[in-house]
């Protein structure tokens, strides 16, 4: 067994604009791609947003903290969407490129990528649970991926 063959990957082809076809492979993220999302500047606002809707002592959402947040996150969409597609096409650093990239495009790569990403309902819950690991930890560092939450 190979472990490049553990790699979900999935071909997408979309219309270029001028009758022809355009086709690009994306793969699922792994757990490195999740840390560096988070590390990026729009990851590392999604955590500090996240932080500031939960609290430091887990205080309830208010309804005027959930309306700013659904306008910050709307801002930070486009770049994390850009910078997950970027990372999923194995180009991480051709985010710039992926951001321009017209948005029905990029629904149906993120969608691809989400399918590829979370296989199962049990790996989408252990996703989120290192990712909110992550943000209510205070930057910066690496995530803690620690169960005991101690970073080590």
């Amino acid at each position: 067994m190979s472990l490049t063959k553990l790699v979900p990957s999935k071909t997408v082809t979309v219309e270029d604009g001028e009758g022809g076809t355009e086709t690009l492979t994306v793969r699922g993220l792994s757990l490195v791609d999740i840390r560096g999302l988070m590390q990026d500047e729009g990851g590392a606002a999604l955590a500090q947003l996240y932080r500031r809707l939960v609290g430091e002592g887990g205080a309830a959402i208010t309804p005027e903290a959930v309306g700013e947040a659904i306008g910050e996150v709307l801002e930070l969409l486009p770049e994390l969407a850009a910078h997950a597609i970027a990372r999923a096409a194995g180009e991480p650093d051709d985010w710039e490129a992926a951001m321009a990239i017209p948005v029905g495009v990029q629904m149906d790569l993120l969608e691809t990528i989400a399918d590829l990403t979370f296989k199962s309902e049990r790996a989408s819950k252990k996703v989120w649970e290192v990712v909110s690991r992550y943000a209510k930890a205070p930057p910066p560092g690496r995530p803690s991926i620690s169960k005991t939450g101690s970073g080590v």
